[in-house]
């Protein structure tokens, strides 16, 4: 006879109720050390950046980025009318679309 069983002493042990209990308890603990160590470095990194704006403000270096709210211009997309344009609307002409109407037609299979 011909036996391919695994002896006991070598089968993976299934983790207990117990078990899965006290790991969910210990991740969901390094999940909000890793929050809260989150939360601390970006106030911290806003900090500096607000004390390095203020710096360069006072010696006459202004950011000229992108301000809060500012949307950056869509790429490939038109604009609604050309530069210098008054006409905030561009006429297009629309084509029409024919649908048909009606069943649909049988399928072959």
């Amino acid at each position: 006879m011909n036996c391919t069983c695994v002896p006991a002493s070598e089968q993976p042990i299934e983790p207990s109720v117990e078990n899965l209990i006290v790991r969910l308890a210990e991740l969901k603990k390094q999940k909000a050390n890793i929050e809260k160590a989150e939360g601390e470095t970006t106030a911290l990194l806003k900090e500096k950046l607000r004390q390095q704006r203020q710096r360069l403000n006072g010696l006459g270096v202004t950011d000229e980025g992108p301000q809060k709210g500012d949307v950056p211009p869509a790429q490939g997309v038109p604009p609604l009318a050309p530069p210098g344009s008054t006409n905030t609307a561009v006429k297009t002409p629309i084509r029409e679309i024919s649908t048909p109407v009606g069943p649909a037609p049988a399928s072959p299979y």
